[in-house]
């Protein structure tokens, strides 16, 4: 009788065994489970209009045994519903049409690989009317100095989120701040204003707010350096600063009326100076005034400098 071990082969030729009788080892196949993808991560549904929900999410931590190939988003009320295929590299659906009064719809996303669909994550959302009525707004102040807080405030549905809008001179609105209009129906923000500019708030079915216009004006600042036998220098810097701002500085006279003294330029930081000898020892009262650009208005700084 012939023993055979287990792993091995055995090849045997009729007749006694010789030496020619060979023993190898048996071929192992490894075989790979099939795997589908795990569940999708991070799961929501944000009512984004009037009968509108957007669902985002994030890959699985797993895409299985293959690579992910897509996405299924549905939606069901119980009695009627509906869904898409998105594309493996999506992570959004919209959905529109849906309806409102209250109507909550369950929404649930899977991802699917060559093994199949993987578990679904499910979520409940209530689609109810968005408002439709115009935001209101109102500002803390129409002029200002460049640096200065502005409050921007005004009335909207409960729960609504608004975005305000801000307009330079000659430029288009761009989105400065989100707000979410409380229970009560205020909404505000506070910003530093640094520009002339005009503001409006946009609801979330972009009906706009009447607009409000904030004139800016420069931050002056000025001083005085004696350099010498009735020589100063004077120097200040105009705020925001703008490259080649014009400044006009004023001397004046005994009798109360002002004379135009120099014309500077201000540099990359808003910074200029002007150097000059005095023919008289006394009080000099000097101002310095920079001409308005289409972002701020002029502003004025007075000085009275002791020249000795």
């Amino acid at each position: 009788m012939l023993a055979l071990s287990v792993g091995l082969t055995a090849v045997v030729a009729a007749g006694p065994a010789t030496a020619s009788t060979v023993a190898t080892p048996s071929a192992t196949t490894l075989q790979t489970v099939a795997a589908a993808p795990s569940v999708p991560l991070h799961a929501t549904a944000v009512l984004t209009g009037p009968g509108q929900v957007k669902v985002t999410w994030t890959a699985p931590s797993s895409a299985g045994s293959s690579p992910i190939t897509g996405y299924s988003v549905t939606y069901s009320t119980g009695q009627s519903g509906g869904g898409q295929g998105v594309s493996s590299t999506a992570r959004t659906a919209v959905f529109n049409g849906l309806q409102t009064g209250s109507t909550t719809y369950t929404f649930s996303v899977w991802a699917t690989n060559a093994a199949g669909d993987g578990p679904r994550v499910t979520f409940p959302l209530s689609v109810v009317a968005v408002p439709t009525s115009r935001p209101t707004q109102t500002v803390s102040r129409t002029t200002a100095t460049g640096g200065d807080h502005l409050t921007i405030s005004g009335r909207g549905n409960p729960g609504a989120r608004l975005t305000i809008e801000r307009a330079l001179p000659g430029q288009a609105y761009k989105t400065i701040a989100a707000v979410k209009v409380d229970a009560a129906g205020h909404y505000a923000d506070t910003i530093t204003v640094l520009r002339t500019a005009t503001y409006r708030t946009r609801g979330a079915t972009g009906l706009l707010s009447r607009t409000n216009t904030v004139v800016v004006h420069n931050r002056m600042v000025f001083t005085a350096v004696r350099d010498g036998f009735r020589t100063y220098t004077l120097g200040g810097q105009t705020l925001p600063a703008v490259k080649g701002q014009r400044v006009k500085l004023y001397n004046k006279n005994v009798n109360g009326t002002y004379s135009l003294l120099a014309i500077v330029l201000t540099d990359q930081y808003g910074r200029w100076s002007f150097t000059h000898r005095y023919n008289f020892t006394r009080t000099y009262t000097f101002k310095a005034v920079s001409v308005a650009t289409p972002f701020n208005a002029s502003a004025a700084a007075l000085l009275s400098v002791r020249v000795h």
